[in-house]
């Protein structure tokens, strides 16, 4: 089946599911999705570099949406609720928004360490569109 990224570039699946961001080479700031331009106001340079986001980091909030999203997010009929939660990259100085794999809602904590993942968000006539989410990182699941 064909796999198409939902974010060209945004992530790579070999040889470990990790995001790609970009760093500023002067200042250093990280951003993802990766920018042409460093996003820190303070600098603003055009310096910057593609650089892999660390696999893992903590959780800082999560939600779990009960109504559809507007398009372009494609969501299944009939509608089941989904997690998004945001995970902190402490080293990179990020936090990242993705959906919730491998767990539920209810075995979340707040700092609990969180892996990135790269696998399916739907699939159509055209193949499958996959992107990253991430999932309690083994060793910190609950259950």
């Amino acid at each position: 089946m064909k796999q198409t990224p939902v974010l060209e570039g945004a992530f790579v699946s070999d040889p470990e599911p990790a995001l790609v961001g970009s760093r500023c080479r002067t200042c250093e700031t990280v951003a993802f999705p990766a920018s042409f331009t460093c996003p820190n106001p303070r600098c603003a340079q055009k310096d910057v570099v593609a650089t892999p986001i660390s696999r893992t980091g903590r959780l800082a909030s999560w939600t779990t949406v009960h109504f559809p999203p507007p398009p372009p997010f494609v969501a299944p009929d009939p509608f089941e609720p989904i997690t998004v939660v945001e995970v902190e990259f402490a080293s990179e100085g990020i936090q990242v928004v993705g959906p919730l794999a491998g767990a539920s809602a209810e075995g979340l904590r707040m700092g609990m360490a969180m892996e990135t993942v790269v696998e399916p968000y739907y699939s159509d006539d055209s193949g499958e569109v996959i992107g990253w989410k991430f999932r309690p990182a083994e060793g910190d699941a609950d259950g």
